[in-house]
């Protein structure tokens, strides 16, 4: 599932769906997430391996949503730019 989110560049941009693709896998991660830690001992004292990859996994995904966001914002307003050069 974590190998999925780095495929969003793959995505054309004109096609509108890449934060929308970035956003349900963000969500998915968030629900296993959620899943895994309802099965996970409570209190244990040291963190376990596999609850940092988790969060870590969560991290990513929220830091690549973010790229895409910005390199959204970027290639629309250069859009715009050369748009209202043309005229």
């Amino acid at each position: 599932m974590s190998a999925l989110n780095i495929l969003v560049y793959l995505i054309p941009t004109e096609c509108g769906e890449r934060i929308s693709f970035c956003l349900a896998e963000l969500l998915s991660i968030a629900v296993f997430l959620t899943l895994v830690g309802d099965n996970l001992p409570k209190n244990s004292n040291p963190m376990s391996l596999f609850s940092y990859y988790l969060v870590s996994v969560l991290v990513i995904s929220v830091a690549i949503t973010l790229a895409v966001i910005c390199s959204l914002h970027v290639y629309y307003m250069i859009y715009s730019v050369n748009r209202v050069l043309r005229l």
